[in-house]
């Protein structure tokens, strides 16, 4: 009984934890999913990139601002991984052509050209 009176006759037991008792009190913390949490902002992607420890979960953020056109990459990517930057940014131009032209003429404005900055998070 730890006091609730229920009755079983038991003494209430008081003691004191050191800090470095705890975790062993504790258990393994508790792991947090933060994938969720990061991938619903828009303009970020989830991705697994291969590593010889099995792979890792990788982040990768795109937006669009007013410029040349151009693509540029930030954060460590390899060789594999800007091709794929590339093929996806092209991807994205071919079919979004005929929508981008829709809206414009509908807007009444000319098309502007846009640069692309794309960045990996090196926080994994």
């Amino acid at each position: 009984d730890r006091g609730g009176g229920g009755g079983g006759g038991g003494a209430t037991v008081t003691r004191v934890v050191d800090a470095d008792e705890l975790p062993a009190m504790l258990g393994p913390e508790v792991f947090v999913d933060d994938v969720s949490a990061r991938a619903s902002v828009p303009g970020v992607a989830v991705g697994l990139a291969w590593t010889p420890a099995g792979g890792e979960v990788m982040y990768v953020e795109v937006s669009t601002m007013a410029g040349k056109g151009n693509v540029r990459i930030t954060g460590r990517l390899g060789d594999v991984m800007q091709e794929s930057v590339h093929a996806a940014v092209t991807w994205v131009r071919v079919h979004a052509e005929l929508f981008l032209r829709a809206a414009a003429a509908a807007a009444g404005r000319r098309r502007r050209r846009r640069r692309v900055p794309v960045h990996a998070f090196d926080d994994v």
